[in-house]
């Protein structure tokens, strides 16, 4: 899409208003550490908000895809990802060709990530894709892709930056994992601390304050949903929840930007974050960006947990 100067700055003021190789460093815990966040927080209370999935139909993640599913439990029990004192920034690398309206809403989703995950965050500038050869890529249905392997392994893996949590690359490009699929969103490790998502499926060819306020939320939430991956939580299989795979845009579309409960109690439980101020800045961020959905559940959410544990109300 291409615009001329005048327009550029309209819009992105337009939009700023109305979308408004390092050895890798494991948590291997075998037990449930003994700090809880702010005492014991019991995250059941919030079941009253999760939405029970339906039995999946053909067309969707869960009816092609066999997930185990995973527990709290079972999570805090087995290895996996966390941040420590050395290892606790989050890296976005730009791999591709960005507008000026791409780059509002991918400082737009930097503040998202920062608030989501409580942890700083660095977004890089573009790269051209150039850097990926001719034999990772191909052209399917008309698009050019790029292999989703060679961006993890030969890419993000091989210039991790020491302080890194985690290192991801979000593309302007469509990606493919491999030869028999399609395309995907996005693809992370559960144990190599490095994603990839793109923004290729998420735009329209003209952007208003409707459908680009969707191109932001689909990108918040793809990015988010890798992170959690590489933070070594699985697919959730029980609720409405980030955490659901999704096989087309239309069933992405439908999953919520929030964790159930018992998701939510593995993010806190392994960052260590006070989960009412958390809170605080996801109703503040979604009432700026109008998503009035979003800062009513967290809203709810909020009240739920100040009054379950009134000792966090000096945080009101």
């Amino acid at each position: 899409m291409k615009l001329n100067n005048l327009t550029v700055i309209i819009l992105t003021i337009f939009i700023l208003f109305s979308c408004q190789s390092e050895k890798e460093k494991q948590c291997n815990h075998k037990k449930p550490v003994n700090k809880p966040v702010k005492g014991k927080v019991d995250y059941r209370n919030l079941n009253k908000l999760n939405t029970k999935l339906s039995k999946p139909v053909m067309g969707e993640w869960l009816f092609s895809q066999k997930e185990s599913g995973q527990s709290f439990k079972r999570y805090i029990n087995s290895t996996h990802i966390c941040p420590d004192s050395l290892n606790n920034v989050i890296y976005l690398n730009l791999i591709g060709e960005f507008d000026d309206v791409d780059m509002v809403v991918l400082q737009r989703l930097k503040e998202y990530v920062e608030i989501f995950f409580r942890l700083k965050v660095v977004m890089r500038e573009p790269v051209s894709d150039d850097i990926i050869p001719e034999k990772s890529r191909r052209f399917n249905q008309g698009n050019e892709q790029l292999h989703t392997t060679y961006i993890l392994q030969n890419i993000l893996k091989h210039n991790f930056p020491k302080d890194a949590l985690v290192n991801m690359a979000i593309t302007s490009s469509d990606l493919y994992p491999r030869d028999s699929w399609n395309f995907v969103f996005g693809q992370a490790s559960l144990r190599g601390r490095v994603g990839v998502s793109s923004i290729f499926r998420y735009k329209h060819h003209y952007l208003d304050s409707v459908n680009c306020s969707k191109y932001m939320n689909r990108i918040l939430k793809t990015t988010t949903h890798e992170i959690m991956h590489m933070l070594s939580v699985k697919h959730c299989k029980d609720y409405r929840c980030l955490m659901n795979g999704s096989i087309s845009l239309l069933e992405a579309d439908k999953k919520p930007s929030w964790l159930c409960a018992e998701c939510l109690a593995k993010l806190i439980w392994c960052t260590q974050t006070d989960v009412i101020e958390r809170y605080d800045d996801l109703i503040r961020f979604s009432e700026e960006n109008n998503y009035p959905d979003k800062a009513e559940f967290y809203k709810k959410s909020k009240e739920i947990m100040t009054f379950m544990y009134p000792q966090h109300r000096h945080n009101e």
